[in-house]
């Protein structure tokens, strides 16, 4: 784990959070691009810097990865047609 402090917190790697949070990095690299998230470790740094995360970020993901799940097993649900069944029965 890296040495690095923030706060008087340890900061977590990206394959760190990944396992953490239950994602690959191609995930983590993707809500990252668009800004959905945020390091505060790579701020103002060029291409090829390594992020380090936080345990409120990590707290974050893991709300971000839980919403999603939940959209996706709805979208599923709905594809299916069980909760369209659902829904006018």
């Amino acid at each position: 784990m890296q040495a690095s402090v923030m706060n008087k917190e340890e900061l977590l790697t990206s394959a760190e959070v990944c396992r953490l949070v239950g994602i690959s990095y191609r995930q983590l690299d993707y809500w990252v691009g668009p800004g959905a998230v945020e390091s505060p470790g790579r701020k103002g740094l060029g291409s090829g810097q390594r992020r380090h995360w936080t345990s409120e970020d990590v707290r974050r993901l893991k709300v971000v990865a839980s919403q999603i799940r939940e959209a996706q097993m709805i979208l599923e649900a709905f594809s299916n047609g069980s909760l369209w069944r659902e829904a006018v029965a």
